[in-house]
């Protein structure tokens, strides 16, 4: 019985929105009635899609809020100060992380392993520093029987 639920409630959803085959959508009707947890289910539904209404006046009352309390000029200047310094931050440093990546590319065209730490000097294949064509016969045959295992 609970497969059939898991799958009816997939389709709860598509019931809602009134897009199921009809016969699918009367097969769920008819579930829905003899299955109290699946009938919970559906009223979960109904009131997700439900839309919201704001409570009357809220629209007045906040206005009118705003309103009566304007901020005074110099905390609106540090609000626009504030808010050009996040800007500057954030295009400083999405061009540093890209200035960088491009660097970390030129250094691994370039075979510097020495410039991404151990872990790149440890085993700069796994790290991309090297690739297959530079390995011997029998570092490949080593690779392999460690890939087999």
């Amino acid at each position: 019985m609970m497969d059939r639920c898991d799958t009816i409630r997939d389709d709860l959803p598509l019931l809602a929105q009134g897009v199921l085959e009809p016969v699918r959508a009367q097969r769920i009707e008819r579930h829905l009635q003899t299955c109290a947890d699946c009938r919970d289910e559906q009223a979960l539904v109904a009131l997700l899609r439900a839309p919201l209404v704001a409570p009357a006046g809220l629209g007045e009352r906040t206005l009118h809020a705003v309103g009566s309390t304007p901020a005074p000029g110099s905390v609106r200047t540090w609000r626009t100060a504030a808010a050009a310094a996040v800007a500057v931050l954030a295009i400083g440093a999405g061009a540093l992380l890209l200035t960088r990546s491009q660097d970390d590319y030129a250094l691994l065209e370039n075979g510097d392993a020495a410039a991404f730490g151990w872990a790149m000097r440890s085993d700069p294949v796994l790290h991309g520093g090297v690739g297959l064509e530079a390995l011997t016969d029998d570092e490949l045959e080593l690779l392999l029987a460690e890939m087999q295992s």
